[in-house]
């Protein structure tokens, strides 16, 4: 099973080979701005037993 970030890093692999480098740097920008929505408020948007699981590992 891969984790989001190995999936964010093939990605942005991918298009950096496509992508002139000013268009690569936004994409760059926009997955970070994302990784750190989901770092910090994705939990938000679990179901209970989910939310249980995350609080368990999370503390």
């Amino acid at each position: 099973m891969k984790t989001i970030e190995t999936v964010f890093e093939e990605f942005l692999d991918a298009q950096r080979q496509r992508l002139d480098p000013e268009t690569y740097s936004d994409y760059e920008d926009v997955i970070d701005l994302f990784s750190k929505f989901l770092n910090g408020y994705g939990n938000l948007y679990l179901g209970k037993g989910d939310e249980e699981f995350f609080n368990a590992l999370h503390d």
